[in-house]
Order: structure tokens, then sequence, then C-alpha cells
């Protein structure tokens, strides 16, 4: 009976050892997986793809990355966030880690497809004069004296240069503008502006960003932009813009002869009309 009790106790004894060195094991393996991975999976070289604006060394410097980082301590989102800071133009970024030592950036760049031009600011009307003031949300609303260049969604990407090809807009003041962030504006034009990303965007969409070269938005519920370097077009302000756009395509030939007229595409009566000079 002695033996008996001995043998059991010999084996409770055995298996908490087994335990112990299970977890000795578990440690010891865990230590050499981080030991390994501090020393083997170091950064050694950055690779860019799908930029075209920035060099690949800009971007690099952008992010932060340093020969000898880590690889899998590195924080993707921190490093996203440092890059498009720093670079305007950047519309969306992928960090894709290549082991055992190469980190990839695939970026996608904005286009600048419009220059918000600066509002003019009146001269003060004459003392006791009658001038009518200017529209509220008008001019005295514009904070810069520059033109912005702006994506196709209203991010503001540089001032524009004097000679810059992109679509002209007229009739909009932003307010405190700086690169990489949302163009602003008072809120008596935000009507103005939400017509103007929902037209740039219909205009994208159709393909036909290269066949407008300026947008007028001063009116209180009218668009007006001119089309094929000869036509100028009326839209209501929040209009169904792609199915404008489509109808316009749709009728350009019936007026190749004309070399200037209006198309009006804000009465209820006719869905499009067309008045030449």
């Amino acid at each position: 009976m002695a033996s008996s009790r001995n043998r059991r106790r010999r084996r409770r004894s055995r298996g908490r050892f087994s335990f112990l060195f299970k977890l000795l094991t578990l440690a010891a393996a865990a230590a050499a997986l981080t030991l390994g991975a501090t020393v083997f999976f170091q950064l050694e070289r950055v690779e860019v793809e799908g930029n075209s604006r920035y060099t690949a060394q800009e971007i690099e410097a952008a992010s932060g990355l340093r020969p000898g980082d880590n690889l899998f301590r590195l924080n993707k989102n921190q490093i996203n966030a440092e890059i498009r800071q720093a670079l305007p133009y950047i519309e969306n970024l992928s960090i894709v880690r290549r082991w055992p030592s190469t980190i990839l950036i695939v970026v996608k760049e904005w286009e600048a497809v419009a220059r918000v031009e600066p509002m003019s600011v009146p001269e003060p009307a004459p003392e006791g004069g009658g001038e009518e003031q200017p529209e509220e949300g008008g001019a005295r609303d514009s904070r810069t004296a520059e033109s912005w260049l702006i994506s196709v969604k209203g991010r503001l990407l540089e001032p524009a240069g004097e000679n810059d090809s992109a679509i002209r807009v007229l009739g909009l003041g932003i307010l405190s503008p700086r690169a990489g962030t949302a163009m602003a504006v008072s809120q008596e034009q935000q009507g103005r502006l939400n017509a103007l990303l929902q037209l740039l965007a219909a205009l994208e969409e159709q393909g036909q960003t290269g066949l407008v070269s300026e947008i007028d938005l001063t009116a209180a519920s009218q668009v007006r932009m001119f089309y094929d370097n000869r036509f100028w077009v009326r839209l209501p302000q929040g209009g169904d813009y792609a199915y404008q756009l489509r109808a316009l395509a749709a009728v350009m030939p019936d007026w190749v002869d004309y070399d200037s007229g209006t198309f009006d595409l804000t009465r209820e009566d006719f869905p499009i009309t067309f008045s030449p000079d």
C-alpha cells in the first residue's frame, strides 16, 4: 500500500515538472522570436510606387522611416498620417512589409482639377452714397488674395501659378487656406461650394473636365460654366449634374455649326434650350 502511494507521488511530481518544463520552453521560444525579430527584421530599403509629382526620396523622407527601424514595430497609421500631412497631393497610400527588410509604399496622388480665384474686395462706397452692398457671403468673406488649386473633392493642394490650366472657379472666398486641408467657406457660401464639388465630381465621372475652362458661382441660384471654349452652360445650383452633362453631350453634335451661344438647363418646362449669340 505504501508502494502504491509512492508511485502516485512520483507521477504527480513528474506532472508538475512536465508543466514547468513546457512553460519554460514556451518562454524561451517567445524570447527567441522577439530577439530574432529585433535582430533580423530591420529596415534596409524603402520602395515607392504610383508617384509622379513627388520623388521617392521626398515620400521616404516624409514617412519618417530610417534604416534599422524594426519592421514589426512600425506604426502604419502614423506613417500614413505623416506622409499625407507633409505632401498635400497624396490622396491615399498603402504600406506593405516585404520581409525581411523592405517597406513598400504605394501612393495615389490627387490631380489639380480646379483653380479657385480670390474674390476681389469692392471699393468702399462714398459717404452717403446709395451703392448696393455686396451680397452677404460674397467678397467680404474672402480671407486670401491667392488663387488655390483644389482636387475634385475640394482638397486644397497649393497656391496656383499664373499659367495653371485647371478650371477657373469664380464666386468663392476661401477661409484660412492651408495646403492639405478641405476648402472652407462661409456658411452663406456653403451651397455654392456643394454645387461646385457635385459638378466637378460629375465632370470627372463623365470624362468632361477637359472641356470646361471656367465655372462661375457668383449668381445666387445658378451655376455657369464655359464649355468647349465656345458655349456658356447655365445649370441650377444643386441639380442632377450627371444627368444634365449626359444630356448636354447628347445634343452637342446638333450645334457644331455655331461658334458660340448659351445652353440653358435651368428651366422646368424644357430640359435644355439653346440660344445662339
